[in-house]
This record gives C-alpha cells, structure tokens and sequence, in this order.
C-alpha cells in the first residue's frame, strides 16, 4: 500500500515510527499521557458531547492548527484510542478511509477493515503500551484474563487490545484470539509459540468443542477449560497436546476474547517448522478493542 507521498507503508514502518515518536513525545511512565502525545504532534485535543454515541471522533485540519475531537461520553478507554488513531492518520500520513468522522464501528469492529485503519491501529496500539514498560509488566504476570484486566486498568485501555498486546509480548506460549459473529478476526501469538509452529486460521468459524463455542451456544457459563490444542489449529504438531482456553463474550461488538496457553513446554521433537514466515505473522492489526496490535495475521 502506498501513502501520501507515494512511500509504501507497513506494519514495520508503524511500528517504528510510533517507536521514535514516543520517544520524542518524552513517554516516561504508565498509563501514557496523551498530553504529551498531543503537544509533540502539534494538535489541539477538544473533547465534544454533541457527538452521537456511534461517534467515535474526528479531525478537524485548519490552517494553523490541527484539532481532534473526541467523544466525552465515550469510556476514557475509547476516547484514548480513538485520539491515538486519529494522531497516526497525521504522523503516517495515511488517507482516512472511514468519513469525516470516525464512526465506533469503523474502529471497533473488524469486518472488512481497510489496511491504512489496520496500520494506524498499530500506531495507536504501540503508543497505549511502549514496549520498554509493558513487557516487563507482562513478564511479572502468569496467562490469564485476570492479569490481562489488571494490566488493561495500569495501562486505561481495552480488554481487547490490552490481550492483544499481551501475548504479542509475553515470554509464554501464549495466543489471544479475538471472534466476531462467531468468526475468527484476530490472533495475536507469542514469538515462542509461533516458533513452535502454531497458528490460528484467520476467517474460521469458532471451533467446535472449545469453551468459546460452548459459551457461544449457551452449553454454560464456565471461562475456564482445558481443551485439547488441535480444536484451535490444524497442526499435526498439537495433536496430542492439551492447552488452556480462558474466554470472555464481548456482546456490546458480537465480539468473543479466547486466551490461549501452555502450561507445559512443547518438546523439540515435536516442533515443526511453521509453513508461514514471519511476512504472513503481520497484519491485519486489532483495532481499539487493537485492537493493538498485533497481528490477526499477526497480533495495538
């Protein structure tokens, strides 16, 4: 894909220009302040409570200054994601494919989402959690939904982006799998696990026999269960393996979060290579619900 100025632009480069770009807005703790964002980039951040609920925020360029409104009567956690994809518009300088202005539905839902809003949520994903701070945090903590919900508090984002960012940096054999309308949208896998050459389809319906399908049938209530790994990839490898499968329903999106993980390492023996490099583990980003990326062929 092409920007602006006819440069390509992929998930690497929004990577590392959200990298340098928290860097020079001074970023030295957690949860970030937008503040300092907004001042490196030259943008006036006006919050709006004319905006209709399906309103998420838009930019409004003028000749002197840039402005972005948000809306107030959104979670803080939306309005810090919406204004981070909104700065990465500008600072990627990729054409918004959604109107004028960003409705909730082009930034939380992921059918059919155009690749200049998935990189921008990468942009967005990679500034809501610098990586010099999250990793560590992730570091201290063991799999699970709980420890996801306490990093998403520390760091006022989604659940969904928050797990997306988990596993993207997590030392475990971990995987986040974000659903919608019972249809897999988005993975985001550790680098070990993909190293052991597991995958999750994007586009497959949600597994038969997991907890997620279970709870999407209304078969219980249960997050937790062990299921066998092969109801989640059509690896060989995994055949007789057992994993852990903690899932949450998101109804507000039509949305479903799974976490996968490993208790136990998968021996060398049984590792085969992964038939996709590591081009195929890029993108589509998640969006603000990362949301971030990173990954869904990867995985804010």
């Amino acid at each position: 894909m092409k920007n602006s100025s006819n440069n390509e632009v992929g998930e690497l480069t929004a990577i590392l220009k959200a990298g340098d770009f928290i860097q020079k807005a001074g970023i030295s703790s957690v949860p970030v302040r937008l503040e300092q964002y907004l001042i490196k980039a030259g943008i006036k951040l006006i919050p709006d409570t004319r905006l209709k609920d399906t309103e998420a925020g838009r930019v409004i360029p003028l000749p002197d200054q840039t402005i972005i409104e948000v809306n107030s009567k959104h979670s803080i956690e939306r309005q810090r994601f919406t204004v981070l994809h909104e700065i990465a518009h500008i600072i990627l300088e990729l054409p918004s494919k959604h109107t004028s202005i960003t409705t909730t539905d082009s930034l939380y839902t992921y059918s059919k989402r155009p690749e200049e809003e998935i990189l921008c949520d990468i942009f967005a994903a990679e500034c809501l959690f610098p990586r010099q701070f999250f990793k560590p945090d992730v570091n201290q903590t063991e799999p699970c939904m709980d420890a996801v919900d306490d990093l998403a508090k520390q760091y006022q984002a989604s659940l969904t982006a928050t797990a997306s960012r988990y596993a993207a940096n997590t030392d475990e054999l971990c995987a986040s799998v974000l659903s919608e309308n019972g249809i897999v949208r988005y993975v985001s896998m550790s680098k070990v696990l993909r190293e052991k050459g597991f995958w999750v389809p994007i586009g497959m319906g949600v597994p038969k026999k997991t907890q997620l399908d279970k709870r999407l049938s209304g078969l219980g209530n249960e997050k937790f269960a062990e299921v066998p790994a092969y109801y989640w990839t059509n690896k060989d490898t995994f055949a007789s393996r057992m994993l852990c499968e903690e899932s949450i329903l998101l109804s507000m999106w039509n949305q479903a979060l799974s976490l996968l993980w490993f208790e136990d390492d998968i021996p060398q023996h049984q590792i085969q290579r992964s038939q996709y490099d590591e081009d195929d583990e890029l993108l589509p980003e998640l969006d603000g619900h990362l949301p971030w990326p990173g990954h869904g062929r990867r995985k804010l």
